[in-house]
Protein backbone atom coordinates (compact mmCIF):
# COMPACT_ATOMS: atom_id res chain seq x y z
CA UNK A 1 0.00 0.00 0.00
CA UNK A 2 2.64 2.43 0.96
CA UNK A 3 4.70 1.53 -2.81
CA UNK A 4 1.11 2.64 -4.71
CA UNK A 5 1.32 5.95 -2.38
CA UNK A 6 4.82 6.62 -3.05
CA UNK A 7 4.36 6.22 -6.70
CA UNK A 8 1.46 8.36 -6.97
CA UNK A 9 3.10 10.97 -5.30
CA UNK A 10 6.45 10.79 -7.15
CA UNK A 11 4.13 11.09 -10.33
CA UNK A 12 2.17 14.07 -9.25
CA UNK A 13 5.43 15.81 -7.85
CA UNK A 14 7.11 14.83 -11.11
CA UNK A 15 4.18 17.23 -12.94
CA UNK A 16 5.37 19.90 -10.98
CA UNK A 17 9.10 19.81 -12.98
CA UNK A 18 9.32 18.19 -15.83
CA UNK A 19 9.35 20.81 -18.77
CA UNK A 20 5.72 20.84 -20.24
CA UNK A 21 6.75 20.05 -23.76
CA UNK A 22 7.74 16.61 -22.20
CA UNK A 23 4.28 16.20 -21.05
CA UNK A 24 2.33 17.07 -23.86
CA UNK A 25 2.56 18.10 -27.92
CA UNK A 26 1.22 21.39 -28.54
CA UNK A 27 -0.26 21.29 -31.65
CA UNK A 28 0.67 23.84 -34.55
CA UNK A 29 -0.57 27.65 -34.05
CA UNK A 30 -1.26 30.02 -36.42
CA UNK A 31 0.15 33.05 -36.63
CA UNK A 32 -1.49 36.41 -35.82
CA UNK A 33 -1.99 37.02 -39.48
CA UNK A 34 -4.19 33.66 -39.69
CA UNK A 35 -5.47 34.67 -36.07
CA UNK A 36 -6.79 38.20 -37.56
CA UNK A 37 -8.49 35.85 -40.69
CA UNK A 38 -10.08 33.73 -38.56
CA UNK A 39 -11.66 36.75 -36.43
CA UNK A 40 -12.57 38.51 -39.72
CA UNK A 41 -14.28 35.05 -40.77
CA UNK A 42 -16.47 35.64 -38.24
CA UNK A 43 -17.27 39.33 -38.98
CA UNK A 44 -18.15 38.00 -42.23
CA UNK A 45 -20.15 35.09 -40.96
CA UNK A 46 -22.03 37.76 -38.97
CA UNK A 47 -22.91 39.55 -41.85
CA UNK A 48 -24.08 36.64 -43.86
CA UNK A 49 -26.49 35.87 -40.87
CA UNK A 50 -27.93 39.30 -40.91
CA UNK A 51 -28.34 39.80 -44.57
CA UNK A 52 -29.74 36.29 -45.17
CA UNK A 53 -33.47 38.09 -46.04
CA UNK A 54 -31.37 40.14 -49.39
CA UNK A 55 -29.10 36.94 -50.21
CA UNK A 56 -30.59 37.44 -54.15
CA UNK A 57 -29.11 41.26 -54.52
CA UNK A 58 -25.78 41.88 -55.18
CA UNK A 59 -23.09 43.44 -52.55
CA UNK A 60 -21.51 46.36 -52.90
CA UNK A 61 -18.07 47.06 -50.81
CA UNK A 62 -15.79 50.58 -51.19
CA UNK A 63 -12.13 50.00 -52.48
CA UNK A 64 -9.18 50.39 -50.04
CA UNK A 65 -6.13 51.91 -51.34
CA UNK A 66 -3.90 50.31 -48.78
CA UNK A 67 -3.98 46.82 -49.08
CA UNK A 68 -1.67 46.02 -47.02
CA UNK A 69 -4.22 47.66 -44.03
CA UNK A 70 -5.97 45.71 -41.62
CA UNK A 71 -9.01 47.08 -43.01
CA UNK A 72 -8.20 45.36 -46.56
CA UNK A 73 -8.28 42.14 -44.64
CA UNK A 74 -11.40 42.87 -43.19
CA UNK A 75 -12.50 43.29 -46.86
CA UNK A 76 -11.27 40.38 -47.88
CA UNK A 77 -12.69 37.99 -45.80
CA UNK A 78 -15.87 39.64 -46.31
CA UNK A 79 -16.03 38.94 -50.09
CA UNK A 80 -14.73 35.92 -49.39
CA UNK A 81 -17.47 34.70 -46.94
CA UNK A 82 -19.60 36.31 -49.67
CA UNK A 83 -18.62 34.80 -53.01
CA UNK A 84 -18.52 31.32 -50.58
CA UNK A 85 -22.31 31.78 -50.39
CA UNK A 86 -22.76 32.57 -53.91
CA UNK A 87 -23.50 36.32 -53.70
CA UNK A 88 -22.29 38.64 -56.37
CA UNK A 89 -19.80 41.21 -54.83
CA UNK A 90 -19.18 44.67 -56.77
CA UNK A 91 -16.23 47.28 -55.68
CA UNK A 92 -16.78 51.03 -55.81
CA UNK A 93 -18.83 53.92 -54.25
CA UNK A 94 -21.90 53.46 -56.24
CA UNK A 95 -23.84 50.82 -58.48
CA UNK A 96 -25.47 51.42 -61.38
CA UNK A 97 -26.18 48.05 -62.91
CA UNK A 98 -28.20 46.69 -60.56
CA UNK A 99 -31.63 48.22 -59.69
CA UNK A 100 -31.05 47.02 -55.94
CA UNK A 101 -27.93 45.83 -53.92
CA UNK A 102 -26.56 45.85 -50.40
CA UNK A 103 -24.12 48.38 -49.22
CA UNK A 104 -21.30 46.93 -46.60
CA UNK A 105 -20.49 49.70 -44.78
CA UNK A 106 -17.50 48.20 -42.10
CA UNK A 107 -14.63 50.04 -40.16
CA UNK A 108 -11.77 48.71 -37.89
CA UNK A 109 -12.29 50.68 -34.51
CA UNK A 110 -9.96 48.14 -32.21
CA UNK A 111 -7.69 45.79 -33.06
CA UNK A 112 -4.49 44.10 -31.33
CA UNK A 113 -2.59 41.33 -30.06
CA UNK A 114 -1.03 41.13 -26.01
CA UNK A 115 1.00 38.38 -24.86
CA UNK A 116 0.83 37.81 -20.99
CA UNK A 117 3.77 35.70 -19.95
CA UNK A 118 3.15 32.37 -17.85
CA UNK A 119 5.57 30.34 -16.44
CA UNK A 120 5.26 26.12 -17.06
CA UNK A 121 6.45 23.51 -14.81
CA UNK A 122 9.10 24.18 -11.26
CA UNK A 123 12.60 23.01 -11.88
CA UNK A 124 12.69 23.09 -15.71
CA UNK A 125 10.92 25.91 -16.93
CA UNK A 126 9.34 27.16 -20.16
CA UNK A 127 8.31 30.57 -20.27
CA UNK A 128 4.93 30.84 -22.35
CA UNK A 129 2.58 32.73 -23.12
CA UNK A 130 -0.80 33.78 -23.25
CA UNK A 131 -1.98 35.11 -26.45
CA UNK A 132 -4.93 37.32 -26.70
CA UNK A 133 -6.18 38.87 -30.08
CA UNK A 134 -9.55 40.97 -30.66
CA UNK A 135 -11.33 42.87 -33.01
CA UNK A 136 -13.87 45.03 -32.76
CA UNK A 137 -15.53 46.03 -36.22
CA UNK A 138 -18.51 49.08 -36.88
CA UNK A 139 -20.65 47.49 -39.21
CA UNK A 140 -23.44 49.11 -41.33
CA UNK A 141 -25.64 47.26 -44.04
CA UNK A 142 -27.83 49.49 -46.34
CA UNK A 143 -30.10 48.54 -48.60
CA UNK A 144 -30.08 50.47 -51.62
CA UNK A 145 -31.18 52.55 -53.00
CA UNK A 146 -33.88 52.53 -50.65
CA UNK A 147 -31.32 53.66 -48.12
CA UNK A 148 -33.13 51.54 -45.71
CA UNK A 149 -30.75 50.99 -42.85
CA UNK A 150 -30.54 47.01 -42.18
CA UNK A 151 -28.02 46.71 -40.14
CA UNK A 152 -25.87 48.99 -37.77
CA UNK A 153 -23.87 47.05 -35.58
CA UNK A 154 -20.66 46.84 -33.28
CA UNK A 155 -19.16 43.04 -33.19
CA UNK A 156 -16.37 41.81 -31.14
CA UNK A 157 -14.66 38.53 -31.78
CA UNK A 158 -12.20 37.34 -29.56
CA UNK A 159 -9.00 34.64 -30.03
CA UNK A 160 -6.82 32.65 -27.43
CA UNK A 161 -4.19 30.44 -27.13
CA UNK A 162 -0.68 29.69 -25.29
CA UNK A 163 2.43 29.87 -27.21
CA UNK A 164 5.88 29.81 -26.54
CA UNK A 165 7.82 33.11 -26.00
CA UNK A 166 10.54 32.09 -27.93
CA UNK A 167 8.36 31.78 -31.29
CA UNK A 168 6.45 35.41 -30.82
CA UNK A 169 9.02 36.92 -33.15
CA UNK A 170 7.82 33.59 -35.98
CA UNK A 171 3.85 34.78 -35.35
CA UNK A 172 4.41 38.29 -35.85
CA UNK A 173 5.78 40.16 -39.71
CA UNK A 174 7.27 43.31 -39.08
CA UNK A 175 6.09 44.41 -42.17
CA UNK A 176 2.23 43.98 -41.81
CA UNK A 177 2.39 46.28 -38.64
CA UNK A 178 -1.39 44.75 -37.11
CA UNK A 179 0.19 41.44 -36.51
CA UNK A 180 2.92 42.65 -34.38
CA UNK A 181 1.51 42.33 -30.65
CA UNK A 182 2.10 43.54 -27.30
CA UNK A 183 4.74 41.87 -25.16
CA UNK A 184 3.43 42.57 -20.85
CA UNK A 185 6.22 42.22 -18.66
CA UNK A 186 5.67 40.33 -15.26
CA UNK A 187 5.59 42.69 -11.69
CA UNK A 188 8.55 43.07 -9.52
CA UNK A 189 6.43 41.13 -6.79
CA UNK A 190 5.84 37.98 -9.21
CA UNK A 191 9.84 37.57 -9.83
CA UNK A 192 9.98 37.24 -6.48
CA UNK A 193 7.35 35.26 -5.48
CA UNK A 194 8.41 32.60 -7.85
CA UNK A 195 11.73 31.57 -6.35
CA UNK A 196 9.52 31.59 -3.04
CA UNK A 197 6.95 29.32 -3.86
CA UNK A 198 9.44 27.21 -5.63
CA UNK A 199 11.81 26.97 -2.95
CA UNK A 200 8.67 26.17 -0.74
CA UNK A 201 7.02 23.58 -3.18
CA UNK A 202 10.73 21.80 -3.03
CA UNK A 203 10.70 21.61 0.63
CA UNK A 204 7.10 19.75 0.94
CA UNK A 205 7.70 17.89 -2.20
CA UNK A 206 10.72 16.58 0.07
CA UNK A 207 9.30 16.27 3.08
CA UNK A 208 6.15 14.31 2.15
CA UNK A 209 8.56 11.95 -0.16
CA UNK A 210 10.61 11.20 3.49
CA UNK A 211 7.69 10.73 5.17
CA UNK A 212 6.12 7.95 2.91
CA UNK A 213 9.41 6.09 2.47
CA UNK A 214 9.91 6.25 7.15
CA UNK A 215 6.14 4.60 7.49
Amino acid sequence: MVNVHLSGLIFACASLFIPEKLLSQAPERPDNFEVFQKLFDKVSRHITEESAALSDIPILLTAIEDEASIAALLRGRIIAGALEKGRIVYSGDSLSADPNYLQINSQVLKSGVVYSPVRTGWLFRKSTARRSAVVEVDIELIEKPAGRIWLHDLFKAEYADTVRSSEIKELENPQVPFTVGDLRRKSAWAHIMEPLLLAAGTGVAIYALYALRSQ
